[in-house]
């Protein structure tokens, strides 16, 4: 079953994508709105480090991580423009 998150606001510090522990399978981030380049990583993300999201609709996919839920949300981040916003979808099992 497919999930969704509120839009999430981004910040020019990196922000995690859920402030609790949600545990998903596969995860796909998607620039709602973006002023400029996005990242999203690790905590260790920065303005040149991360995958990149370089504009509005660009989509960044963890791929299937089988009946695991490897991916944590509160342990993905997204780093960019203050006030720009992200879309987030993800699975569970």
């Amino acid at each position: 079953m497919v999930h969704s998150l509120p839009d999430v606001t981004i910040s020019a510090t990196a922000t995690a994508l859920s402030a609790t522990s949600i545990k998903a399978n596969w995860v796909q981030i998607q620039g709602q709105s973006l002023s400029g380049a996005a990242r999203v990583g690790d905590s260790q993300i920065s303005t040149v480090r991360g995958a990149i999201l370089g504009s509005t609709g660009d989509a960044q996919f963890f791929p299937a991580a089988g009946n695991s839920n490897a991916y944590d949300l509160s342990t993905i981040y997204i780093i960019g423009t203050a006030s720009d916003k992200a879309a987030v979808i993800y699975n569970v099992t």
